[in-house]
């Protein structure tokens, strides 16, 4: 009812804040327009503010990009105020982020003004553009932790029901049917794994997903399958998209409807793909480790940071637009009995055929040795389906203890991790910890 009147007040309040929002909001349909032609003018920018301002970076004497060390969280920390702006210093009206560290180390990032209002018009961009508009009521489902709550009267403002995957039990989920059944027309937003097993209730249920009249579902955080994208689109019949973001640099990737392949929010961010052992980058179709340089904060440039993440573009080192897969987090990702490194996504692809399965988490305790937890029922044909297909990937010398479960805990974070690997590790180049 109020949906239109919330969208008129925000961008009033913005205007009154000297448009800060709405010049970014341009300036990136803008980008969009011309195919990011002005792009190389942001990158030399920031790269040539970073050098003159910077102490981290003042030695470096012209500002190309490979010129610049590739970044990792570790060195952030260690370096402290070497790698913040010597402008932004002393302002007092600073931005923090924070990463959690539930997956890697935690990292606080500063933010100036002008960074926080291009993250805020990334998000209305990229969420018009698959139908989410500002003022529409939606459903968030996370790890609501002390730093990320809000205020009731925020959430009014916002139109949004917050909901913690701690508490999203089955009284949760009924009563999250209930509200959608009232509030047609809404917009589902949060873990991928959150919703899925949402879906799962509904099942269980025999509930009819098309009656709650859902318009949209946004997953993020964690891994959203090809094969649940269109379970979740079949079911609802709505439009499901999947995001990719941190904390630290806002909006990296977003999905367009009925399709697995990422957009790249490039009119914000640069990305580069290297390779898993050196700087170097990769060939399109190969597995990198995500690299990312921001194009608007100036308080803290993060510029060629390692965010800890895997993926494969098919585009050119240059001109990477598009992931067609994001392959989580390196830390998190195991090996094969020969070495090789094995993703959440080879895994899934492997286990999604199965569809008694509602949850899995396949762990990693010795180089040979795996354990594969799992909540349903799978058949003896399948189970030897599946054993095969593992064994396929893991190496046939793989040995793997199959162990039914009731549940399987959610991490800290309250993100569902389907692989772990649970080998004895140590520290890398880098200072982060690797399997061996």
């Amino acid at each position: 009812m109020f949906e239109g009147t919330r969208k008129k007040v925000f961008w009033m309040t913005d205007a009154i804040q000297h448009s800060a929002v709405r010049k970014q909001y341009e300036d990136i349909l803008n980008i969009q327009k011309q195919e990011g032609n002005s792009l190389n003018i942001y990158l030399r920018k920031i790269l040539e503010y970073a050098i003159c301002n910077v102490p981290f970076y003042e030695q470096i004497s012209t500002p190309e990009l490979h010129k610049f060390p590739v970044m990792s969280k570790i060195t952030y920390k260690e370096q402290g105020q070497r790698c913040r702006s010597r402008e932004y210093l002393e302002n007092k009206k600073l931005y923090i982020a924070s990463t959690s560290g539930s997956t890697g180390t935690p990292l606080i990032v500063y933010q100036d003004a002008n960074k926080k209002a291009r993250m805020r018009a990334d998000l209305i961009a990229a969420h018009e553009a698959v139908g989410w508009n500002l003022g529409d009521h939606y459903i968030f489902i996370r790890n609501w932790v002390s730093n990320y709550k809000q205020s009731t009267l925020k959430n009014i403002a916002q139109n949004v029901v917050n909901i913690s995957v701690t508490e999203f039990g089955e009284e949760k989920k009924e009563w999250l049917c209930l509200h959608l059944q009232k509030k047609t027309g809404s917009i589902i937003f949060g873990y991928a794994s959150s919703v899925c097993d949402f879906l799962n209730y509904i099942r269980k249920k025999k509930i009819n997903a098309r009656e709650l009249k859902v318009k949209l579902i946004i997953c993020d955080s964690d891994e959203l399958t090809s094969v649940n994208r269109k379970l979740l689109e079949e079911a609802f019949g709505c439009i499901v998209i999947n995001r990719y973001d941190n904390e630290e640099n806002g909006l990296l990737a977003i999905s367009s409807p009925y399709k697995d392949t990422l957009m790249v929010n490039y009119p914000s961010i640069y990305v580069e793909l290297l390779k898993l052992d050196s700087d170097e980058h990769v060939e399109p179709g190969e597995m990198g480790r995500v690299v990312v340089t921001d194009l608007f904060n100036r308080a803290m440039p993060l510029i060629r940071y390692d965010i800890g993440d895997l993926a494969i573009s098919p585009d050119p080192a240059g001109k990477i637009r598009t992931f067609s897969s994001l392959n989580g987090r390196r830390a998190d990702c195991i090996y094969s009995t020969d070495g090789k490194i094995i993703s959440a996504v080879a895994i899934s692809s492997i286990t999604e055929i199965f569809d008694t399965i509602m949850r899995y988490q396949l762990i990693q305790i010795s180089k040979t040795c795996f354990e594969f937890h799992y909540i349903g029922e799978i058949s003896e044909r399948n189970m030897l389906e599946l054993s095969n297909r593992l064994h396929t990937a893991l190496g046939s010398k793989a040995e793997i203890r199959y162990i039914e479960e009731y549940n399987i805990p959610l991490e800290k974070s309250g993100k569902a991790k389907t692989i772990v690997n649970a080998v004895k590790k140590e520290k890398n180049r880098n200072g982060e910890s690797y399997s061996i």
